[in-house]
């Protein structure tokens, strides 16, 4: 897939994922960055040892938030910045629960 393409849209379920798990990284390796080089292929070596079922939850936030975007920031008639999704860490769709927020039910 295009790289650009994937930026413009919200990014990947791996972009997400890396984004998360980074900076906890670099907390365990002191003296290291959450965008040092030796971070990104840890990140990288984490995602592929994640399951099927838990790489889902990321691929399924990704697809909310490229859907997000491809609605022109809207979703379900409410303004939604990339990067903020409707469903949880495992992909799961959360309520709704005041104008302009998503809650867990």
């Amino acid at each position: 897939s295009d790289p650009a393409a994937s930026a413009a849209t919200g990014g990947s379920a791996y972009k997400i994922y890396a984004a998360e798990t980074s900076q906890s990284i670099a907390e365990e390796f002191p003296g290291m960055e959450s965008d040092d080089p030796e971070i990104t292929r840890l990140v990288g070596v984490q995602w592929r040892a994640l399951s099927a079922e838990d790489k889902k939850g990321y691929e399924n936030r990704a697809a909310a938030e490229k859907d997000s975007v491809a609605a022109g920031g809207r979703l379900g008639g409410q303004a939604v910045s990339v990067g903020s999704s409707p469903l949880s860490p495992k992909g799961e769709l959360l309520e709704v629960s005041s104008p302009g927020g998503f809650g867990s039910s």
